[in-house]
Parts: C-alpha cells; structure tokens; sequence
C-alpha cells in the first residue's frame, strides 16, 4: 500500500478479522503516536479476547494515563488473563489515576477480581496501596491474606531505590501496629 502505516492500522481496527484488528493494536502501540492511544484504549473492549490481551499490552507500554479507564474496565473481567493483564498495566502505568483505579479492584466483591487486583499492588512501588495492603493481612479470606503478604514483600523489593529505606521503615512500623 501506498499509505503511511498508521492509516493502515487504523483501516483494519474495524475489520470483521479479529487477528486484522490484534494487528492493528500492535501496529499503533508501535508507531506510539498521541492520536493512536484513543484506538488503544478502544481496542481493550474488542469482543475477542486477544485482541483485548494486547489492547491491554499496548496500553500498558505506552503508558498514557487516557489509557487507565478502558484498563480499569477490564478488571473485572470474567478471564483471568484479561483480569491479570489489565491490574498489571495499571501497576506498569503507575499514575495516580492508574493505582486509584488499582485500589478500587481491591474492594471488590468478586473475590478471585480482589486477589488478582492484590497481587498486583506490590508492583506499583509506592506507599499509596499500604493502608488497602494492611487492610486485607489484618482480615478476609486466607487467599486475599496471603495475596497481600505477597504484595508487601513486592512492594519493598520494587520501592525506587531512593526510597527504599523510607518504604521498608514504614512498612515495618506499620506492621508492628497491626
């Protein structure tokens, strides 16, 4: 074709072949242009699966925070790939509006929702998911316990390394409370 690339990709987003519109996402996630992160976001509510896994991906590598409604929708998906896929691209973009939609997960009544959003909240680095990671050792299932033990550890192991020591006191003194 004698069109730029892009177009391309754009043309094939409404095509009735859903590996036409996986292209399609992997292409814009690639050329990572503002205008084609409408399309990203867009994409994580495509009817076929893959397609969503990698509308997920891309959002999460371009990062844009326009992306964190369209992933916070897929959550509480019933695959738990799309589930696991979706709280990770949240903790990868890591913005604000990103790790909010994260703690709202965390307060799920779907319970298999709340332990994938959990696993996820040692990743993000920040002591923003403390109070919910307290929260959820101190009480519930064993499964949600044991989802947020493992996502303290993470969050200690991942603190940005200037502040990993302030991460590990808190955390610390924050667990001698409870």
């Amino acid at each position: 074709t004698d069109s730029p690339h892009p177009l391309v990709f754009s043309g094939w987003l409404d095509s009735q072949h859903a590996v036409l519109r996986e292209l399609a996402i992997a292409g814009l996630g690639a050329v990572n242009t503002p205008s084609a992160v409408p399309n990203l976001a867009d994409g994580c509510n495509d009817p076929h699966p893959r397609v969503r896994e990698r509308a997920l991906t891309e959002c999460a590598r371009v990062g844009d925070n326009r992306c964190v409604d369209a992933i916070a929708d897929c959550v509480d998906s019933e695959r738990e790939a799309i589930r696991t896929m979706a709280a990770s691209a949240l903790a990868e973009i890591g913005t604000d509006g990103a790790i909010g939609a994260l703690l709202t997960g965390a307060t799920s009544d779907d319970l298999a929702v709340r332990r994938t959003v959990i696993g996820e909240l040692g990743t993000v680095g920040s002591l923003d998911v403390l109070g919910c990671l307290l929260h959820h050792i101190a009480g519930g299932p064993e499964s949600i316990r044991d989802a947020a033990v493992a996502a303290m550890l993470e969050l200690i192991v991942e603190a940005p390394h200037e502040k990993s020591h302030i991460v590990r006191e808190t955390v610390v003194t924050q667990l001698d409370i409870l």
